[in-house]
């Protein structure tokens, strides 16, 4: 008669839990259109030159029936990938998201999306591409696009931190 496996220990929780799968997607995802909407607008693709040359590109582009409107859906999806993913970071463990790499994790990909939205007006309002500005220029567009993303990013956090602290008030009481 074979003798029983011994009773396996359950493994122990990890502590603090992982941020969810649900979160590196959104992340995964909102990482990937910030950065073509962001190597969009710094490289400057022309659709038309594309279509010219030819090839599978060139039927894909000839597809297109509204080339200019390319980058706000591309604004579309980073604005949506940016609302889910802040949405699956609140909705992930609390003790996991107050890690120092966590946060940092969460504020730069927030930094790297707002930049790509920054660039994206800044080079629209101005109607010149950021690779073709003078040196003065290129300093002169990455102090505004840099400060209105931080800054977006601070009121945000501050609004966030804020709206959490009375929900911590409210569940204490």
């Amino acid at each position: 008669m074979p003798e029983p496996a011994p009773p396996t220990k359950p493994k122990p929780a990890r502590d603090p839990q992982a941020l969810t799968s649900e979160y590196h997607k959104a992340r995964r995802q909102l990482m990937l259109w910030a950065g073509i909407l962001f190597i969009w607008e710094l490289v400057g693709i022309d659709l038309e030159k594309a279509k010219e040359a030819g090839g599978n590109a060139g039927a894909i582009i000839t597809a297109i029936k509204s080339p200019q409107a390319v980058p706000w859906a591309l604004l579309i999806l980073v604005g949506y990938f940016l609302f889910r993913f802040t949405v699956e970071w609140y909705q992930s463990n609390y003790s996991r998201r107050s890690m120092t790499a966590a946060r940092i994790d969460f504020y730069s990909s927030w930094l790297i999306s707002l930049l790509a939205f920054a660039l994206y007006i800044g080079q629209t309002a101005r109607r010149v591409q950021f690779a073709n500005l003078t040196a003065q220029g290129k300093l002169i567009f990455l102090l505004i696009t840099g400060l209105i993303p931080t800054i977006l990013g601070l009121l945000i956090k501050f609004f966030a931190d804020r709206l959490l602290l009375k929900k911590k008030a409210r569940i204490k009481e």
